[in-house]
Order: C-alpha cells, then structure tokens, then sequence
C-alpha cells in the first residue's frame, strides 16, 4: 500500500523526528541559558559584594574623620575659641557614622551571604563561617561606540533565548506542514501479487 495524498512522501514520514530534534535543540538551548543565568548572578553578586567593601572603607574613612573633628573640637573648647555646644554636634556627628559603619558592615555580609548562596557553598565544616575576600576590583576603560554595536549584533546573534524561539518556530512549521498534509484526503495505490 502506497499513499499518494495523505501520508505521502519523506518529508511527512520524517516530521516527527525533525520535531524531536528541534526539542532537542530547544533543550541544550535551555541549557545553556540556564548557565549564563547563573553566571551572570555569580558575577552581579561578586561585584555587588566588591561595591559594598568600598562603602564599607568609605564609612570608616568618613567616622575616622568625625572622630577627628570631635577631637580637635575638644581641643578648641578647652583653649576657650569654641562654644562647648559645638561639641555635641560634633559627638553626634561620630554617633551617625558609627551608625553608618554598622550599617555598611550588615550590607558587606548580606552582600557576601547572597554570594555564597549563588554559587551554592555547601554548607560543611563551617565553610559559611568563612569570610570571601574579592581579589579583582573594577577597570574602568572607554569601549568605542563601534565595538559595542559590533558586540551587540553578536549577542543578539548567539542568545539562549533569540535561538530557542528560532528553533521554536521551525518545530511550530514542521508540525503545521504534518497538520496539512493531514488534512488531505486518503488515497493510496494497493498492488497485490500471488506467488
């Protein structure tokens, strides 16, 4: 037996298989970006954790230099050239940057907490009682306009999701061509033959 409409030819006899390979592609695709994802959170936390010890060293910076003023606030006040009100705003400048270096401290271990988290430190032989110590700090270069639309087109090119929904699409034809092949009525040559 031997259709001639329905059924008919390589292609509709291979649109399962095309399909299943498509899903495949759509897989490694989902793969892949689920890759970049976590890469892409390692880093924004890292960085993350990189901005909060700066603010931390600028926090200390600015108490050290409120304490320093008290100091020399106090000094003033005991030679008689400052009113000892002066002192108080003083003491409650320190007070407010000691605040501000409690507060950066807390950011630092969130920051560090939510990056051992994302890269999933088990959690054995006190491994989250360790501190994490950035080694790389951020350059800052100029990028030519040309190159970034060279390294957009690229990117565009080669995202996860830009690929899958090609993909997604070509599986979506493959099966619309079987749905209208399908809808042809049946017609097939049989031979039979007698030994």
């Amino acid at each position: 037996t031997q259709p001639l409409l329905r059924d008919f030819g390589i292609a509709v006899n291979k649109a399962p298989i095309r399909r299943a390979e498509k899903s495949e592609a759509i897989a490694q695709q989902r793969v892949v970006q689920t890759i970049l994802n976590v890469v892409f959170q390692v880093q924004e936390r890292y960085w993350d954790m990189v901005f909060r010890l700066q603010n931390l060293e600028a926090q200390r910076e600015s108490q050290k230099l409120a304490e320093d003023f008290l100091a020399e606030n106090k000094i003033r006040v005991d030679l008689g050239t400052l009113a000892p009100i002066e002192l108080v705003q003083a003491e409650t400048q320190v007070k407010l940057r000691e605040e501000d270096v409690i507060v950066a401290e807390a950011a630092v271990k969130e920051a560090e907490d939510a990056l051992k988290e994302v890269i999933n430190i088990p959690d054995m032989l006190g491994s989250w009682n360790i501190r994490l110590h950035p080694s790389d700090q951020p350059t800052f270069e100029p990028i030519s306009a040309l190159v970034v639309e060279d390294k957009l087109r690229e990117a565009l090119i080669q995202r996860p999701d830009v690929i899958e929904s090609q993909l997604d699409i070509e599986s979506r034809e493959i099966a619309r061509e079987e749905a209208l092949n399908q809808r042809l009525p049946r017609l097939d040559l049989q031979a039979l033959g007698s030994l």
